[in-house]
């Protein structure tokens, strides 16, 4: 059976779990060349830790953390109302298939709901269409197509 507890990154159960998951979701994604290798478990867990608006959830079963999600939270000014991103969402690849994405996705919007949030937003690879079809599943969509565009400026280059 799945359990989800909101992570203690104080704790070196928590962190150490949240960084491993999330070192292994990395090295699994097809990043931008640019991305450079994944940080150092020290700089990660403290720099985490360090963001106030940060909530990270460990799913586990038996014990074992097998699922991580990472959300900040922000603010609509256009609503008045909180919005939680989800940052990341990853599954140990061994246990993918199992329902541990939706159990993650399921508090995602409890604490949402919580927060009084307008809205959950994420971002997915164009390639990740797994990901695409579990999100679509629990509702997620695209609000507009044209109507709304993701871009960056990077600024280690």
């Amino acid at each position: 059976m799945v359990s989800i507890h909101r992570a203690d990154l104080n704790t070196a159960e928590d962190a150490d779990a949240v960084y491993r998951l999330l070192r292994e979701y990395a090295a699994n994604l097809r990043c931008p060349p640019d991305a450079g290798p994944f940080p150092d478990r020290q700089v990660f867990i403290t720099g985490l830790r360090a963001q106030p608006c940060a909530t990270v959830w460990l799913a586990s079963i038996d014990g074992e953390a097998c699922g991580v999600a990472v959300l900040f939270e922000t603010w609509s000014t256009f609503a008045a109302r909180p919005v939680i991103n989800v940052h990341d969402l990853a599954v140990a690849p061994a246990m993918q298939g199992q329902g541990i994405g939706g159990r993650l996705l399921d508090c995602v919007v409890e604490h949402a709901t919580s927060r009084d949030a307008i809205k959950v937003t994420l971002e997915i690879a164009a390639s990740n269409e797994a990901a695409e079809r579990l999100y679509r599943r629990f509702g997620f969509n695209d609000p507009g197509g044209e109507a709304t565009r993701f871009l960056e400026h990077r600024l280690d280059d």
